[in-house]
């Protein structure tokens, strides 16, 4: 028996050290909060949130970077307000705390007041959160048509949060690879070029027998009118089969109804306007031969 409570109380004696042993080597906070950007959420662009290591000279850093095409949303569009989401790495404070942010000017070909427009009144985290967004406004412009503008964020150090958190993202095995939390690249232009699908040699004549031939105005309001219609859907990465894309996505009862959708679409338009609609080249857009 007195063997059994020996035993008993050396475990007793040992716990705080394993206890102390095996969190030693875990991360821990201590010190001010820091904020960086938050790449496993959604952000309200066109497409989520990529890595891409940009090169400047003899520079290169890997980054967040996602893209804005203003070609593909409705024509009268002229900005965007798009959002990007910040964490903590801290404290949860109940009052709320602003966010700061600048436009780097050696990572970006977007001028600000021009291009772009920083919206820090409305860009904090909120009490009792960890999380919160910063704000943006991307102008919309002719010369877009034909150039993309580069804008690259950083978070910058203000009361309430620091900005010297690295992050790492695994990458293969036994390798992890550092990326700038704290910066994020937003591209964006206006150009609408033809969606990769609806390019293809072959899958692109079956969509054409549908739609017709693609130009700007009649992709914007494909977009615009149809449900679930976006250039996403009309595109397939680079490691994608297009034949199994193309299979999946454009089942003959949805081309169908989407053509049809879009022909009456452009009878309703005629009706109301007076005239039909154009495309950027002034031709009246129409539909392929399989609107019926």
């Amino acid at each position: 028996m007195k063997s059994k409570i020996k035993k008993y109380l050396t475990i007793l004696a040992i716990l705080p050290f394993l206890y102390s042993c095996e969190h030693e080597t875990l991360p821990t906070y201590s010190g001010i909060d820091n904020i960086y950007f938050n790449s496993y959420d959604p952000v309200r662009l066109n497409d989520f949130p990529k890595f891409l290591t940009v090169k400047s000279g003899s520079d290169s850093i890997n980054t967040l970077f996602s893209s804005v095409k203003f070609g593909y949303d409705p024509v009268i569009k002229t900005d965007s307000v798009i959002s990007l989401m910040v964490k903590v790495l801290g404290s949860v404070t109940d009052y709320d705390r602003p966010v700061n942010f600048i436009l780097s000017d050696s990572w970006s070909s977007a001028q600000l007041g021009k291009d772009i427009e920083l919206l820090t009144d409305r860009s904090f985290v909120p009490a009792g959160s960890i999380t919160g967004n910063i704000y943006i406004k991307l102008h919309n412009s002719e010369w877009l048509n034909d150039n993309e503008h580069i804008a690259t964020l950083r978070l910058a150090e203000n009361e309430f949060f620091k900005t010297d958190y690295t992050r790492t993202r695994f990458t293969s095995i036994n390798r992890d690879e550092k990326f700038m939390s704290t910066q994020f690249l937003v591209q964006f232009d206006s150009m609408n070029e033809t969606p990769n699908l609806w390019a293809h040699s072959t899958y692109g004549t079956r969509i054409t027998n549908f739609f017709g031939t693609y130009s700007r105005v009649k992709f914007a309001t494909m977009c615009e009118v149809l449900p679930g219609c976006t250039r996403e859907y009309f595109t397939y990465e680079p490691d994608e089969d297009p034949q199994t894309v193309f299979l999946e996505r454009f089942p003959t009862g949805l081309m169908t109804g989407w053509a049809r959708g879009f022909y009456l679409y452009l009878l309703y338009y005629e009706e109301i306007n007076g005239e039909p609609l154009l495309d950027e080249n002034g031709e009246e857009v129409k539909n392929g031969v399989y609107q019926l």
